[in-house]
């Protein structure tokens, strides 16, 4: 019950410059589904949550033509390995607009009822990429 509460509040209390996120189920290999997405996340992309639900949390939904190959492989590969990777990509709302540059995070939620992984995007102005 301990991790759950844990978990809960991570969720709860994100500060409001990381309100924009997805969390995945991480027992779900190559998938990692949306179970929950934050309005942030709904209102910086423009597609409605019930469009984002138990799709793959890698948001390949959100590729377009600028989104570079290395980044696309840089976020599998993080999300198999299940390590921390942060990151400046190029993503497209569902206008197709490119959203104005975004720093990826992803990160995983340990519990012994669920492991999460979650990405959050934050304005990454001035802010250098890691990878």
């Amino acid at each position: 019950m301990h991790s759950l509460v844990l978990l809960y509040e991570r969720i709860l209390y994100f500060p409001v410059a990381d309100s924009n996120f997805v969390l995945g189920n991480a027992q779900v290999p190559s998938l990692h589904p949306i179970v929950y997405c934050s309005d942030g996340f709904c209102e910086l992309t423009g597609f409605p949550r019930a469009q984002i639900m138990q799709k793959g949390c890698a948001c390949k939904f959100l590729y377009g033509p600028e989104t570079g190959e290395d980044k696309k492989a840089l976020i599998e590969k993080s999300l198999e390995s299940r390590t921390e990777l942060k990151t400046e990509v190029k993503l497209y709302k569902k206008n197709g607009k490119l959203v104005p540059k975004v720093l990826l995070n992803t990160f995983l939620i340990h519990s012994y009822i669920v492991d999460i992984i979650g990405i959050h995007f934050v304005g990454s102005t001035g802010i250098k990429s890691k990878a």
